[in-house]
């Protein structure tokens, strides 16, 4: 009991030091007002602390005021991050919007390995212990695209470390079903991991997909797209693919001419 008390009067100094953050950064008028409509965290009214079958633990933290504070903490990225795990420590549930509120500034201080280190955690737990779903997540964080655009990135590739191509594919279209263009890159290397682990036709179906969605191919594109088509052995398909490479002005690389001369060596005399 004891390491629990000295642990609740910590972590009340923590969320004080929280709110006082928060009230430095506004003018006296706004202090006086967010004092009088968001009492110090440390009340009754912000959470309570009881002992359960769980143990002693923190329950019924307001998620609105949670994100209010990560809103006035957006300017100091690691007490903030510290912020977020002091809150799950003590048995805050973080809910989509604390989670999106949080990414936000990851993506704004370009925190790449928490943000990938926050993202893996999400993709790795089940969505009944989440309270959301990926879905639920990108539609609170479209509101910005350059948000939106910067997690996808980071999610294909958690996705694809643990051979959830399905998952993968499916958050590649989810944001082109808000009217957004991936990245590139995000394309590229799904599409090459897709042909890696003998997902060729998949490949190919996500290439025709996002060309007519407006996607502009470059070079490594074009050399996944002929490494698929080789594997499959349809050489003329590959033929038309490096002739409209060149047609609409993309310069093949060494992976293109290395890809394009590999697929064709097993068929050399016809060539």
């Amino acid at each position: 009991m004891l390491v629990s008390s000295t642990r609740l009067i910590s972590f009340r100094k923590f969320i004080t030091r929280i709110q006082l953050i928060g009230f430095n950064s506004s003018s006296a008028l706004a202090q006086l007002s967010l004092a009088a409509q968001y009492p110090v965290f440390e009340e009754q009214a912000v959470y309570t602390y009881r002992k359960d079958c769980a143990g002693d633990r923190f329950i019924d933290l307001n998620a609105s005021r949670v994100v209010e504070s990560f809103n006035n903490l957006k300017n100091d990225p690691n007490l903030e991050c510290s912020f977020f795990t002091q809150l799950k420590e003590n048995g805050f549930q973080h809910n989509v919007d604390t989670y999106a509120a949080f990414i936000r500034v990851l993506c704004r201080w370009r925190f790449d390995r928490k943000l990938q280190s926050l993202l893996s955690e999400i993709v790795g737990s089940k969505e009944s212990d989440l309270g959301f779903d990926i879905t639920a997540l990108f539609e609170v964080l479209s509101v910005n695209s350059g948000v939106l655009i910067w997690v996808l990135d980071i999610l294909v590739k958690e996705y694809v470390s643990v051979g959830m191509f399905d998952d993968a594919i499916d958050a590649l279209f989810q944001l082109k079903r808000r009217g957004f263009v991936p990245r590139i890159m995000s394309c590229n290397f799904l599409m090459n991991s897709l042909i890696e682990h003998g997902k060729v036709d998949m490949a190919l179906a996500i290439y025709g997909h996002l060309k007519v969605s407006g996607l502009n191919p470059n070079d490594y594109t074009y050399g996944i797209l002929l490494k698929a088509l080789c594997r499959k052995g349809n050489f003329e398909e590959a033929r038309d693919v490096f002739r409209e490479m060149v047609e609409v002005g993309v310069d093949p690389n060494a992976f293109t001419y290395s890809t394009y001369i590999e697929g064709f060596v097993p068929i050399r005399g016809r060539i």
